[in-house]
């Protein structure tokens, strides 16, 4: 039978476009369907199919898939109409997950935007790309050690071959600077790297013309990073930000999952 097969179709799409109350349309707005006091419009049809287009199989005949969506969007419509019924929509544990989930999709959006504003201002030029192949060229005999804010050792040492792309960006680009017996305590993540290079040898690389693409991307993706970081530790400090330390400590999370 027709639920059966599409269900799950059904649910992905609950999940995908929300369960938004009754909207008010001018008179002139076209419908394709009302669904009780519901005005299904030609606008929001057409967003709610490419989204299942873009995350459902659907039937290639495009009359037929134009069909199983509306059919879905129906029942979509009428499960909210009954939850809305039984005051459902007000219970505090969906409207927790109501907010929950318009966090998570304003920061979406908000990074995204800011995401592509970057990416239509930073640039690769010649010197780095030279310098990122010059890695690539390389591999180093590395000993490292992680340790805490009060030098305790957190992991290591270890010792290894280490080539391009084995190691996060920021760490990566101190470590391929060094220079053989050369050592350096390097900031990572909340604690210190404390690397020595103990020796390096050559390797070969695939032509520069083949591989730049690939060596642009991995520039902006450095660039992009550090200054996401540099922004958000920005915001982070000018924040008026205060922490009950007191009340921190005496949280037990032993037991939460």
């Amino acid at each position: 039978m027709y639920f059966s097969k599409r269900m799950a179709v059904l649910f992905l799409v609950l999940l995908i476009t929300g369960c938004g109350k009754t909207k008010e349309y001018p008179p002139e707005a076209e419908c394709v369907a009302t669904i009780n006091n519901y005005k299904l419009t030609v606008a929001d049809f057409k967003e709610d199919f490419k989204t299942a287009v873009a995350e459902t199989y659907l039937a290639l005949d495009p009359a037929k898939a134009k069909r199983d969506i509306l059919e879905e969007l129906i029942i979509r419509k009428v499960l909210i109409q009954e939850a809305q019924k039984e005051n459902f929509d007000k219970q505090p544990n969906f409207m927790k997950e109501i907010e929950r989930y318009w966090e998570q999709a304003l920061l979406k959006f908000f990074l995204k935007k800011k995401s592509q504003e970057l990416e239509g201002m930073i640039r690769a030029d010649t010197s780095e790309i030279a310098a990122e192949y010059d890695k690539m060229k390389r591999r180093v005999y590395v000993e490292i050690a992680i340790l805490d804010d009060k030098g305790s050792v957190v992991s290591g040492p270890k010792t290894e071959w280490l080539a391009y792309g084995d190691l996060p960006g920021r760490l990566e680009d101190a470590v391929f600077s060094m220079k053989a017996q050369e050592e350096k305590s390097i900031p990572y993540e909340e604690n210190l790297a404390k690397v020595k290079l103990i020796r390096e040898e050559s390797v070969e690389a695939a032509p520069l013309e083949k591989i730049e693409p690939e060596i642009i991307r991995n520039i902006l993706r450095k660039t992009k990073e550090a200054i996401f970081e540099k922004w958000i530790a920005s915001l982070r400090k000018g924040a008026s930000i205060k922490i009950n330390k007191k009340v921190l400590d005496e949280i037990e999370v032993n037991n939460v999952k």
